[in-house]
């Protein structure tokens, strides 16, 4: 199997890692660090995509890891960083397991509608790499307003121009 792997899934591979780290630091009450992590995983998944189209590795596998990180990086360390960092009410969980479940069918949406098309439908999981720790820099005390808002938007029928 890890002959198999591609350049680009080495990059993905980078994004996975950096969620589980983000995970990691969050658990560990280190928000500022676990935030670099999330970042950085945006960051691996924006090149991962691009190495794969550069380089023609695109490829089922490719998008099958991709989603699979991107649900760690996106969708479960941000809700672990809200969770830590709140005041772990039941309301809280139910947010925050409504924003994974988001995150979760809007990946699994795209792997099946929307590939290969000029459009994202619905908000992209990675956004939360943005939404989530900015709200964290500007100390916005409701971000679980903002991990259900992302929710609604992740599955959402709008169409996004793809950049």
């Amino acid at each position: 199997m890890i002959r198999s792997l591609k350049s680009a899934d080495y990059v993905t591979l980078l994004n996975l890692v950096s969620g589980l780290l983000s995970i990691f630091f969050s658990l560990k009450g280190n928000w500022k660090i676990a935030i670099v992590f999330m970042i950085m995983a945006a960051i691996f998944d924006i090149l991962d995509g691009y190495v794969a189209r550069m380089m023609k590795q695109m490829n089922q596998f490719g998008v099958e890891i991709d989603s699979i990180a991107d649900i760690v990086s996106f969708g479960v360390a941000p809700s672990v960083l809200i969770f830590e960092s709140s005041n772990m009410s039941a309301i809280y969980m139910v947010v925050l397991c409504l924003f994974l479940a988001a995150g979760a069918i809007r990946l699994a949406y795209f792997n099946i509608n929307s590939a290969g098309k000029g459009y994202f439908i619905g908000m992209p999981i990675t956004a939360n790499a943005i939404i989530i720790p900015a709200a964290f820099i500007l100390a916005f005390n409701y971000v679980i307003y903002l991990a259900l808002l992302s929710a609604i938007l992740m599955v959402s029928p709008f169409k996004i121009k793809k950049w």
